[in-house]
């Protein structure tokens, strides 16, 4: 079976609390790995939002909607398995990719088509599903709490294609720094012999924790953040281990943007964006009060 991206991620799905590992995944994922990503860097096709004026288009998720952590959490082993194996049994032509997101504007739209060309290019080397929108990981400036939020919300806010891309996005991150973290480890016991992973690996998963959506929490099984965090200090005090400093995780957040917003980026490709309440505050009344109408008109839509 050809290797894909996407398969070499559902290790991560799999992680208990404590058990971090270094993931060597060979040479021939890091061949496909520099072949993908330098095909969406080569992709010339521009992100369309008809709003990039602004600066905005029309998106609002987070505060207000109402997801159901234990009813999400049970479905979602299930459901990132049925998509994962529509897309490897049926290439571009797979129903999945015919999802549209409950908001049905231009540039809601444009931010799905984006999503499933970088599913089906980056993480499952087919092609692109639409010719005329980039395969350029819109996620890919979203904090690991907003991944989570998409990946976990069977709201109908976003298709199954981009809840299954912030998926991989978030686990993707999760291999790299937890990588990271047993690496640290290593090097530490090298120095002086202890039980660095089973401190480091409780300490760096309680990171992972703090970005954590309610229903993530409650399919990983996981405990919560304080429990591991606790746990990692009391192996290190028990042994007198002076702790180094953890590896950066990346863009994180440990609580909910107030909303998110779609901007271009540099490079003209359209891209997910969160938006605080201090830029909403300096931001132009023209630009702010589009922002109003667009979380009036979710709220309405939430209740």
């Amino acid at each position: 079976m050809e290797l894909v991206r996407a398969d070499c991620l559902s290790i991560d799905r799999e992680m208990r609390a404590g058990d971090t590992v270094r993931i060597v995944n060979g040479a021939p994922y890091t061949d496909m790995l520099a072949k993908q990503e330098a095909a969406g860097r080569a992709d010339p096709a521009g992100g369309g939002l008809s709003l990039s004026r602004v600066g905005m288009a029309l998106a609002s998720v987070g505060r207000g909607r109402t997801v159901d952590p234990e009813a999400a959490a049970a479905t979602f082993s299930d459901f990132v398995a049925s998509i994962g194996s529509q897309i490897r049994a049926e290439g571009i032509r797979a129903d999945v990719f015919e999802e549209v997101p409950r908001d049905g504007s231009s540039d809601r739209l444009t931010l799905a088509r984006q999503a499933s060309n970088c599913v089906s290019v980056i993480y499952y080397g087919g092609a692109k599903i639409h010719a005329d929108v980039s395969a350029a990981n819109p996620f890919e400036s979203l904090d690991r709490m907003t991944l989570s939020q998409i990946a976990f919300d069977d709201s109908g806010a976003f298709t199954s294609v981009e809840r299954h891309l912030a998926s991989m996005t978030m686990s993707e991150r999760d291999t790299s720094f937890r990588t990271s973290v047993y690496e640290l480890a290593s090097s530490m016991d090298e120095k002086r012999r202890g039980p660095w992973h089973e401190a480091l690996s409780y300490l760096g998963d309680a990171r992972i924790s703090a970005g954590m959506s309610d229903a993530e929490r409650a399919w990983r099984g996981w405990g919560s953040t304080a429990s591991l965090a606790a746990y990692g200090a009391s192996v290190a005090a028990e042994n007198a281990l002076e702790l180094p400093v953890l590896p950066s995780y990346g863009p994180f957040r440990d609580e909910s943007p107030l909303a998110l917003v779609a901007r271009p980026n540099a490079q003209g490709f359209a891209q997910w964006s969160e938006i605080s309440i201090r830029q909403l505050a300096d931001a132009p009344r023209d630009e702010l009060l589009t922002l109003v109408k667009i979380l009036d008109a979710a709220g309405k839509d939430d209740q």
